[in-house]
């Protein structure tokens, strides 16, 4: 017999983790608020030092891994977007696995964003030979 496993909790958040309802940069608040869930994304730019957020989000991301959570980090893969270059995206993709996240949320990922199954093969594998996770975001679930 097979065991069944309830859905995980997701929480895609784009603001500043550390001033998520109100906690204005009191980052056990802020982790309070995340805990409740399994899997969690965090916005776009977030990995990058210069991000006025980004080390209150290392913070965070480490207070959640110690309690088991998983942390996403967000990029985007459309060409009809971003278009960035793949050099970017690994650029990204090492800036977020620093930070302590355990995955990759994709955004942007479908055709329908003029990304070819090239594209999307070449950073999925980038991203498993870093031992990370991957989310994709895509309109059509064939794509």
């Amino acid at each position: 017999m097979h065991q069944i496993h309830p859905p995980k909790y997701l929480c895609i958040y784009y603001g500043y983790p550390s001033l998520v309802n109100d906690s204005q940069r009191d980052l056990t608040l802020a982790s309070n608020n995340f805990k409740k869930f399994d899997l969690i994304v965090f916005g776009n730019g977030l990995w990058k030092p210069t991000h006025d957020d980004h080390q209150n989000t290392q913070k965070i991301i480490h207070q959640l891994s110690a309690l088991d959570k998983q942390v996403f980090g967000y990029v985007d893969l459309g060409v009809s977007t971003e278009n960035l270059a793949v050099e970017e995206m690994k650029h990204a993709v090492h800036g977020w696995k620093s930070m302590g996240a355990k995955g990759i949320f994709w955004d942007d990922a479908g055709f329908d964003y003029r990304v070819t199954r090239e594209r999307q093969s070449q950073m999925l594998d980038f991203c498993h030979e870093l031992n990370l996770a991957c989310i994709m975001n895509a309109w059509n679930p064939d794509d």
